[in-house]
């Protein structure tokens, strides 16, 4: 588990942030909310991303894999799951439904 708690750190937490390659509809939606992407992969899992002023990466559970996209506010937008174990590597993005039903 050492090996995917360095690899969740290494994502970074504020700002310029590394996230796995969300599928086309969720970089959609992220996008209409400010969240800018690189215009290459980082690599074969992640990108660059760039968040709005105040949002930020949250390590919400013991499991270091999972870290939870957070808006200015507080509130959850999007689960954010990265497994690296050497001989397995990949994530993705999953947008928190029940935030978009209060909008």
């Amino acid at each position: 588990m050492q090996r995917e708690a360095d690899a969740a750190m290494a994502m970074g937490t504020k700002d310029k942030v590394k996230i796995p390659i969300p599928d086309i509809q969720t970089k959609k939606v992220l996008e209409n909310l400010g969240v800018t992407f690189a215009k290459e992969p980082f690599n074969k899992v992640l990108i660059e991303t760039f968040l709005p002023q105040g949002w930020k990466l949250v390590q919400r559970q013991r499991d270091p894999r999972f870290r939870s996209l957070e808006n200015e506010k507080g509130k959850n937008i999007a689960t954010i799951f990265l497994k690296d174990t050497g001989y397995d590597y990949y994530g993705y993005v999953s947008l928190n439904e029940e935030f978009f039903k209060q909008k």
